[in-house]
């Protein structure tokens, strides 16, 4: 009956630790209980550094925490019963070997530390060790030279054949985040390429082509873009409105929405100072073609604030033209006026 010295020492099964029902327990039962108190205590300590080789003994370290310096390659964490498992930190750059059996690492391949990073690691028995997660320094995983593989490929498979085209074309290998089960299912992901952004899914439907309903934002001009929303016609008029800062709302009418509601009295006037133009736009996408419309800093001039929007310098940038109805019937209304007024006085005359 020895007195363990360290937590490995000890075994799973009650029956096989030591002192056993006639085991004398004098002169070391207290040596038996602080060793016990030393054990509990050790899953929360630091143990004294390893120092990297070929076989970083993780096992004999006494404590949870190890810290390994140095910068050897590490193909091995040594031998200990299943279940045991470390928090390592690294003090440096150096190798981490993946072997499928004894050092499995995250996504299957090597990887190269940095000062900082850190893993979990857990004991399957016979010097086997398997890394539960791998995380860097920065808090994020970097795929910048390709130093850890796969971690965040896409989620692939013969039954995803159909998307291999859309993966190699739109996505950096590496980059694509997806969401999933089964092929059946739908998936969902974030990916990114060197210029776009894309957020889609992808469902045993699409059975050619692109995976849909995507949402695609492209760095370089900063256009996003909604996949099908072209082919969803309707002949409802209700608007989108588009703030400075990329926001939508939608525009509503009903009195429920609006306070202090009077009624627009120089509508003619109003309509006789604007003035419609013909123009082209600067916009490459509108080349070759001329537009109707009006000037916003003449609208603005013109004192019709109420059908101008402002940037976020307040200077006139877009024009309300829905609003702008107003006017037009408001003129009408007036001219209508006029001209019952006008006949009723060429009635009088005759």
């Amino acid at each position: 009956m020895a007195v363990p010295t360290a937590i490995t020492d000890l075994s799973a099964t009650a029956a096989s630790n030591s002192p056993a029902g006639s085991d004398a327990v004098l002169p070391d039962l207290d040596n038996f209980l602080r060793a016990i108190q030393a054990f509990i205590r050790q899953g929360d300590t630091r143990a004294a550094n390893v120092a990297s080789a070929s076989t970083a003994d993780l096992g004999a370290a006494v404590g949870r925490f190890v810290n390994i310096t140095g910068t050897t390659t590490i193909t091995s964490f040594g031998t200990v019963a299943a279940g045991i498992w470390r928090v390592v930190t690294f003090a440096g750059a150096l190798t981490l070997t993946h072997n499928a059996t004894s050092l499995i690492l995250p996504g299957g391949a090597n990887i190269t530390t940095a000062a900082g990073d850190s893993l979990i690691a857990e004991s399957l028995g016979s010097g086997n060790w398997k890394v539960h997660v791998f995380m860097p320094a920065a808090g994020y995983v970097n795929k910048a030279g390709d130093t850890i593989s796969n971690l965040m490929t896409f989620d692939g498979g013969a039954a995803w054949t159909n998307a291999s085209w859309y993966r190699t074309q739109k996505f950096v290998d590496g980059r694509a985040l997806a969401f999933g089960s089964t092929s059946s299912s739908y998936k969902f992901g974030l990916g990114a390429s060197v210029s776009e952004l894309y957020l889609f899914s992808y469902t045993a439907e699409d059975t050619t082509g692109a995976p849909t309903d995507r949402v695609r934002i492209t760095a370089s001009t900063g256009l996003t873009y909604l996949s099908g929303v072209y082919d969803n016609t309707s002949a409802g008029a209700a608007n989108v409105f588009v703030t400075t800062n990329g926001a939508l709302y939608r525009s509503t009418s009903s009195l429920r929405y609006k306070a202090d509601v009077r009624s627009y009295a120089n509508a003619l006037q109003d309509a006789l100072n604007l003035r419609p133009v013909t123009y082209a736009s600067k916009s490459q996408s509108d080349a070759g073609r001329r537009f109707l419309g009006f000037i916003a800093e003449e609208v603005d001039s013109a004192g019709i604030k109420e059908a101008v929007v402002y940037d976020e310098q307040g200077r006139p940038d877009a024009l309300h033209y829905g609003q702008m109805v107003a006017i037009a019937i408001g003129a009408i209304q007036a001219q209508q006026q006029q001209i019952e007024a006008l006949k009723a006085q060429i009635a009088a005359l005759k």
